[in-house]
Parts: structure tokens; C-alpha cells; sequence
């Protein structure tokens, strides 16, 4: 499995597109003269949603809920598998909107690997979190 983390913190499953900056045009017109001029507006990250999961103890269910939603309002990087978008030619942060926990079962026994290294829980809570972010720039 690909390395997916927030802030160094590893999630056992990832899904959604991360969204980078995005770059628009107004263009200005009148009746009588159409596409008179032309603004570049400067980039800007549009909102996406990325629905992460993570396998802990059972003992660590509720702690790990607060600790994601603690990330609200906040900048933070992301490692995506080999993009590391903190560096060039991203050198982006992303800023937290909104966590959202969508479920924080906890089943019997639960197996994964993070790093190359397997681990195994048991009782095991599964936590399912939404993140709402948007993409800004590093140097800002």
C-alpha cells in the first residue's frame, strides 16, 4: 500500500483527488466591444474531500477523534505515496475546513501495514474521518 499521511501521521486507507491550484481568467466585454480585456486572477485551491481511515486500539478511539478534528482551522502537509507536495513543484500546505468522523467502530481484530512494518489490533477501532481541505501556498 502507498504511504498516505497528514502531518507525518499515517492513514491505513485513502480516497478522493487531492486538488492543487488552479489558475482562472475573467474576461471583460462590453456590447460594443466584446472580449475587450482580459485579468488573470491569481491561483487558488478549490475545496476537496479525501475520506481517510485508520486502524488503532480500541483504547484509542476516542483520543484519535478529538486529535483529527483538533486539525480544524489548521495548515497542514500532506505525503501522497512519492508526492510530497510541501516541495517543489507543488510547495503547497493544505488548510483544514472541516473534519467530519463518519464512523469509530471498534470490531474484534484489525491488521496493517505502515512503513513496511505490519501491525495488529486487538480489539481494533476502525475510524472513518471526511477532511475538507483547500491547497495554499508553502511560502504564504
Amino acid at each position: 500500500m502507498s504511504i498516505f499521511a497528514i502531518n507525518g501521521f499515517h492513514f491505513d486507507a485513502q480516497a478522493g483527488v487531492i486538488r492543487t491550484l488552479e489558475r482562472d481568467a475573467k474576461i471583460y466585454t462590453t456590447p460594443a466591444s466584446p472580449h475587450v480585456g482580459l485579468q488573470v486572477l491569481a491561483p487558488r485551491g478549490p475545496e476537496f474531500q479525501l475520506i481517510l481511515t485508520r486502524y488503532a486500539a480500541a483504547s484509542d478511539r476516542e483520543t484519535l477523534q478529538r486529535f483529527f478534528t483538533s486539525h480544524i482551522g489548521t495548515l497542514v502537509t500532506i505525503v501522497d505515496g512519492p508526492n510530497q507536495y510541501i516541495f517543489p513543484p507543488w510547495q503547497l500546505r493544505f488548510a483544514v475546513v472541516n473534519v467530519q468522523i463518519q464512523s469509530a467502530e471498534v470490531v474484534p481484530a484489525a491488521m496493517t501495514s505502515r512503513l513496511g512494518v505490519d501491525v495488529s489490533y486487538s480489539p481494533a477501532a476502525v475510524i472513518v474521518s471526511t477532511w475538507t481541505l483547500h491547497a495554499i501556498p508553502a511560502n504564504l
